[in-house]
């Protein structure tokens, strides 16, 4: 069997000139399919792979619209095109199995490494074909990569035994999965198959935000699928909410003080860097357990309010109500600003030092103080900014 480098040198030879021929048009579409393939880091390898998506396609559409389902008068398939289907088939496979063990083996995703199969049974290569009648038309991928490299974030999806569900948002999910070469578990975030155009960009704007943002307790983020579908993160498994139910009743004041004092630095921290996270809740804080030290980490970043790209519409809905500030729902979210991050992140530093979400009876005076000041209906009350807020904390005495 020809090595990888073998192969590729091959198949370069046969299509390379038909890829060196595109259009300005079809040279741009080429381009943008590339980029799903750039974790080969092999140009020759990323060209093939890209041209193969693009006319594997191209003869699956011809082909759809000659199954009975959509041609129940004629379902015959021409012969030039059986022909050089066919050997896009044949040559996708070869070039497959050559990449077996090597730094470029991929997997065919499975929908179409099923229909190719079946296809190599029918496709005539002399007179066309004639296609049969439960032959059903397959669901063209266009957003995906069709060729999926092992050990990138797509190919994770595949591996279902090796991951767990722990998470679901509106627009996307996070998987538990565990790295055999690290002996490590990880997360990965998946956005949802259903999502918009507008809820993508949300998306990648949240991991390379997180990414830009280098700080001990904001959650770490690592790498961003090609696809822009996936990020894979640091795994946490337990809330701020799980952490405070948990251990309500055995909590010193003092730990509840320290905690929410990593809290506001780590929000002071985001702000000072131009962001505003906007979905400050305790279950968008993470808790990591260390044996003498217990350290926040801050995620979530799917509504962080980007200077550099804005997304917020008028009429964009609220989330988090518990925390955020009333006002909004009057004002507008695409309003939101610093006094209302002030106003979110009292509330929930107020929860920290409570183990309470009813604010109405808060016993301690100072603790009180500092709940209403924060969430006070004149923005000008408010504390200015999160120093203030940090130095009236480190005044909030210990309740005897």
């Amino acid at each position: 069997m020809a090595s990888i480098k073998e192969k590729v040198a091959e198949l370069y030879e046969v299509y390379g000139n038909r890829i060196s021929e595109l259009s300005v048009d079809e040279t741009v579409n080429f381009e943008n399919i590339m980029k799903k393939y750039m974790d080969f880091n092999e140009v020759e390898m990323e060209k093939l792979l890209t041209f193969f998506h693009l006319e594997i396609n191209s003869e699956l559409k011809q082909l759809n619209s000659r199954t009975y389902k959509n041609s129940p008068n004629n379902q015959h398939f021409w012969a030039a095109n059986s022909r050089h289907l066919s050997d896009l088939i044949e040559n996708i496979l070869a070039l497959e199995e050559s990449s077996k063990k090597t730094n470029y083996s991929f997997d065919i995703i499975k929908s179409y490494k099923h229909y190719f199969q079946k296809l190599l049974h029918i496709l005539e290569p002399y007179g066309g074909t004639s296609l049969p009648q439960d032959l059903e038309p397959i669901e063209i991928i266009r957003t995906e990569a069709l060729f999926q490299k092992k050990g990138s974030l797509s190919n994770i999806k595949d591996e279902k035994n090796n991951r767990g569900l722990i998470g679901e948002g509106s627009y996307a999910k996070v998987y538990k999965y565990y790295d055999e070469s690290l002996d490590k578990f990880f997360a990965s975030k998946y956005l949802n198959e259903d999502s918009t155009e507008k809820e993508r960009k949300r998306f990648i704007n949240e991991f390379e935000t997180m990414k830009k943002l280098n700080h001990p307790f904001i959650l770490e983020v690592y790498k961003l699928d090609p696809n822009g579908y996936i990020y894979s993160m640091e795994f946490i498994e337990q809330t701020l909410e799980k952490y405070i139910t948990k251990n309500n009743n055995k909590l010193a004041f003092q730990e509840r003080k320290n905690l929410a004092s990593k809290i506001i630095k780590g929000f002071d921290y985001i702000i000072k860097k131009g962001y505003l996270h906007r979905d400050i809740s305790s279950n968008n804080i993470m808790i990591k357990e260390y044996d003498e030290m217990v350290i926040p980490k801050i995620s979530d970043f799917g509504l962080v309010k980007n200077p550099e790209r804005p997304l917020t519409s008028q009429g964009t809905k609220m989330k988090g109500i518990l925390y955020n500030d009333p006002k909004l729902q009057e004002e507008g979210f695409d309003k939101y600003d610093k006094k209302h991050e002030i106003y979110a992140l009292t509330t929930l530093i107020t929860f920290v030092l409570t183990g309470k979400n009813n604010f109405f009876k808060i016993n301690n005076e100072e603790i009180k103080k500092f709940y209403e000041k924060g969430t006070s209906d004149d923005y000008k009350s408010r504390f200015e900014n999160l120093d203030e807020m940090a130095e009236f904390l480190t005044k909030i005495k210990n309740p005897s």
